[in-house]
């Protein structure tokens, strides 16, 4: 397996809907043509407050096992000026397993100590290299009441 290493950025009231399309560009190697998809996202409640409270003590990255295209438009709908989300890491930065599961190895990130990074996910698996640095929280699953963000920010 190869891992993509990735070096970070230097540290430098939202009311959206909650439900959109995204249209995503996809370009499979060997072909010359575009599909585009239709994707239908439910961001969770209060997610740009979360980010922009977070963005104020720490510098906060998206790293995810979603591939870039999918995850650019998502990121690119959360964060539209680019003021919330300082980098972004991708499927190709994760460690797949056997059993096709994609963990978020931190290790790849070349220009940070270990113990100075948190990885939020709803999944324990993906921050399984570094069980320490990892943040559970629940699956979110479209309910407009949800607080996660809230209690995590």
């Amino acid at each position: 397996w190869t891992l993509r290493m990735a070096t970070l950025p230097n540290s430098q009231s939202n009311t959206a809907k909650t439900t959109a399309i995204v249209k995503i560009v996809c370009r499979e190697a060997g072909n010359c043509g575009e599909d585009i998809i239709e994707a239908g996202i439910n961001l969770r409640p209060h997610v740009r407050e979360c980010l922009t409270q977070c963005g104020q003590k720490y510098q906060v990255g998206v790293f995810t096992a979603s591939h870039r295209e999918y995850a650019d438009a998502v990121i690119d709908l959360i964060d539209p000026d680019g003021t919330l989300i300082n980098f972004r890491l991708y499927r190709e930065h994760c460690f797949e397993t056997a059993e096709g599961i994609f963990i978020k190895d931190l290790r790849v990130i070349r220009n940070r100590e270990l113990k100075d990074l948190i990885l939020v996910d709803n999944s324990v698996f993906s921050f399984g290299f570094q069980l320490n640095n990892g943040v559970p929280i629940i699956p979110y699953f479209n309910d407009p009441n949800d607080q996660e963000l809230v209690y995590l920010a």
